[in-house]
Order: structure tokens, then C-alpha cells, then sequence
């Protein structure tokens, strides 16, 4: 066999879709940590304060002055050390990401954990992620191909990794076709397989993609086509020189989690959308057993992310839940994208966040889990700054009137101390509420 490269390096399609991937990137705001942003300003007014104080004391006239000058002064600075800020983010976004991990979620990007919990919108591939992506072959047209037919597809859908192609191998091995090689094996992502074999151009393609390349459809396959679709069938056309000469009819079935991911994501506000490149019939015929009411069909990769970004224009922060290479420009151009674990490489990887067993109701947990962390990260941020208000005001000495003692730079510091270890006690908190 003779294998020639008709496109190399970025002139494929694959090149092509990682383009698409970086771009949508390389488009995301990087979100600054909050505690980065007070240390700012809130440094430099410590190291103000503490000058104040010394200089107070200097000109208070008390007999202990130039003492009590350098006590106010080191004990504000030590009190006042942002350690508390400084690790109300990290230690919760540490111990979340951790639960996540073990309820089988990996997060790669800690932002994503604060663009999901303000997720309006979750839009769903619907093979392989709404579904088991396990399909049966449902029929055929022709009921039995000609060998040479036979042979041809089940060669090709050998080389692909798609869950229609899956499907046709299971279904066809116990006929054992002679396995043939091809002069060119070509698989468009979204689209379909092409190959070329004994001069003649076979096409394995939806129906969507059959009719864009403006091949002859006979009477008798349009109307069986027709018959499929009205069954909810998702349908794969084989096409010989430019004439369909037969089609396959596949099922699948919803996973068992979906229905209850979507009742929950309802619940919670949130509105659930299915995409697919099916056919119409087949995305209604699952959009309706999950309790979808938004479903797009016919969808090839560039139109799922150009459909994302329809509704980030409207001023909606979107999830996007996919499992496919044709996903994953839409994964990445999603406010938050997450990626079924049983998918394919580029997908996870593409990704900020994978569900690792594929079970959609960890789609809702994320979002907990993401609430639960930016709620306790504003407590952690709270508490910090009672503590640093109250300590720094009895550092600095305003309470000497009352108390007739300067709080000792020891005492100080084992107060800083203590108000780090609260703010890692609360974050540890998550794990029993997460």
C-alpha cells in the first residue's frame, strides 16, 4: 500500500483545529487573585500606618516614647503581615481542587472554578457525552451489502475512532469481510471518512455532508432515509462516486446521569442546550427523553463554536460539555469547557476540566464545588481583614487609653500566626461541605 500525504503540518484539518483552539485561548482575560490586588495597596498603607504610629509616639511627650515608639511601630508591622490574605485563596482553591480530584473531577484551570459558578448557559455534544457514544447499528439500506461494499466499509470504519465506526465493526465482524487496502484513507472530523480504492471514491459522510457535496441520491435510499429519520435514527451514508449507494441507521441511548443532570442544572437557574451533527429527528428524539428543550442539529465543528459564541454575544457566560475532536473549538472557546473522560485526547486536553468517569451529574458538582470555594475564599478574605483591622488599631496603640499597655510584639506575632491557621481551618472546611 501506497500512503500519500495530501496535506502536511498546518494544512490540515487537525492543524486546523488547533489553531481554532489557540485562538480561543489565547482570547481569555487571565483572572487576577483578588489577594494580589490588596496586598497592593494594602502593604503599603501598613508600612504607612506603622511610620504613623512611630512618629505619634514620638511626639506624645510620654516619658516612654522612643520604647513605645519602636514597640507600635514592629508590632503593627508583624500583626499586619498579609500571610491570613495571602492564603485565603490558595489553600481553598488547594483543598477543592483536591475534593474535585476524588469525586473524579480534574480541574487544570483554577479560573474556571470562577467563571462556572456564573455559568448561564450549558450546551452539550450530544454523542458520546449525552449519550454512552456506544451506538448499535439499527438497519441498513441495503439489508445486505454486496461484498466488495461490505469489505470497503468495514476497512474503513476500522481506521477510524468514532463511535458510529465502533459500531459498524461490531456489527459486521461475525460476516468476516476480506479486508482490503486503500490507495488513500482521509477522515474529516465532523464530516466523515474518504477513501479511494481500485480508482473508485468511497464516502462514509451524515447526510448533511452528503447533500453539501451535491451527490445523487435514487428514490429508493431518499425515501429510506426519510423513514429513518422519522424514527429518530442518526444516519451515516455510503457513497460511491458521488452516487449514495447505501445507508446505516444507528441508536443510542441517553446515559442514565443526564436526565437528572439537566433537572439540576434547571433548578439551579441554569439553561441546558444539546448540539449535535445529527440529524433533526435524532437530537429531538434525546433532547426529549433528558428534558431539553434548546437542541441544534446538523452542527458541524466551526458551527458548534460559532454557536457558543452566538450566546457569549448575548451576555451569556456559557459551559460547553463535549468528547469529540469536532468539540474541541468549541471547548475552548466556552467561558468554562468541560470534557467527558472517556473522549478523545485533544478534547481532555483542550479542556480546563475533565469528569474523569463521564458522569454528567458531575457537571452540577462542579458547580457546587465552585460556589462552595469562592464563598469560603470571601470568608477566608473576611476574616483576614477583621483581624488585620482590629489587630493593627491595638498595635499601633488606640486602645492604650483604655488598656495602659502597648500590645507586645510576641503577642503580635503569635496573633498572626493564629489568624493564618483559621483561615487554612475554614478552607479545610470544604471538604466536608463539598
Amino acid at each position: 500500500m501506497v500512503i500519500k500525504a495530501l496535506k502536511v503540518g498546518s494544512d490540515t484539518v487537525l492543524a486546523g483545529i488547533i489553531r481554532m483552539v489557540k485562538e480561543a485561548q489565547g482570547k481569555k482575560a487571565h483572572i487576577q487573585h483578588l489577594a494580589d490586588a490588596i496586598a497592593r495597596i494594602f502593604v503599603p498603607v501598613v508600612i504607612v500606618i506603622a511610620m504613623a504610629s512611630f512618629t505619634g509616639w514620638l511626639m506624645s511627650g510620654h516619658e516612654l516614647k522612643i520604647l513605645y515608639a519602636f514597640i507600635s511601630m514592629v508590632s503593627v508591622l508583624i500583626i499586619a503581615c498579609p500571610c491570613a490574605l495571602g492564603l485565603a485563596t490558595p489553600t481553598a482553591v488547594m483543598v477543592s481542587i483536591g475534593r474535585a480530584a476524588e469525586k473524579g473531577i480534574l480541574i487544570k484551570d483554577v479560573n474556571s472554578l470562577y467563571r462556572m459558578r456564573k455559568v448561564d448557559v450549558v450546551v452539550m455534544d450530544k454523542t458520546g457525552t449525552i449519550t454512552y457514544g456506544k451506538p448499535q447499528v439499527a438497519g441498513s439500506y441495503p439489508a445486505t451489502f454486496a461484498d466488495e461494499d461490505l469489505s470497503v466499509i468495514y476497512s474503513a470504519e476500522q481506521l477510524s475512532s468514532h463511535p458510529f465506526a465502533q459500531a459498524v465493526v461490531r456489527k459486521f465482524q461475525s460476516k468476516k469481510p476480506a479486508k482490503v487496502y486503500f490507495t488513500s484513507f482521509t477522515e474529516h472530523p465532523g464530516r466523515g471518512i474518504e477513501v479511494v480504492y481500485e480508482g473508485n471514491h468511497y464516502w462514509l459522510v451524515s447526510v448533511k455532508q452528503a447533500i453539501s457535496m451535491q451527490v445523487n441520491f435514487p428514490a429508493l435510499v431518499a425515501q429510506q432515509i426519510e423513514r429513518y429519520q422519522a424514527e429518530g435514527y442518526s444516519i451515516v451514508c455510503y457513497v460511491k462516486n458521488q452516487v449514495v449507494e447505501g445507508v446505516i441507521a444507528f441508536a443510542d441511548m441517553p446515559r442514565e446521569s443526564a436526565a437528572r443532570m439537566v433537572e439540576q442544572l434547571i433548578e439551579a437557574g441554569v439553561d441546558v442546550h444539546l448540539v449535535s451533527g445529527d440529524n433533526e429527528n435524532a437530537a429531538k428524539r434525546i433532547a426529549g427523553q433528558i428534558g431539553v428543550m434548546q437542541y441544534k442539529a446538523n452542527m458541524f465543528p466551526e458551527e458548534k463554536l460559532a454557536y457558543v459564541r452566538e450566546l457569549q454575544q448575548k451576555g451569556l457566560k456559557v459551559a460547553m460539555v463535549g468528547d469529540g475532536i469536532n468539540d474541541a473549538p468549541a471547548l475552548a472557546v466556552a467561558d468554562v469547557g468541560i470534557a467527558i473522560g472517556t473522549g478523545t485526547d485533544i478534547a481532555i486536553a483542550t479542556a480546563p476540566i475533565t469528569l474523569l468517569k463521564g458522569d454528567l451529574r458531575k457537571v452540577v458538582l462542579v458547580r457546587r464545588i465552585a460556589e462552595k470555594t469562592i464563598r469560603v475564599i470571601r470568608q477566608n478574605f473576611f476574616w483576614a481583614f477583621v483581624y488585620n483591622l482590629v489587630g493593627i488599631a491595638f498595635a499601633a496603640g488606640l486602645f492604650y487609653s483604655l488598656t495602659g499597655t502597648l500590645l507586645n510584639p510576641m503577642i503580635a506575632g503569635a496573633a498572626m500566626a493564629f489568624s493564618s491557621v483559621s483561615v487554612v481551618l475554614n478552607s479545610l472546611r470544604l471538604k466536608k461541605v463539598v
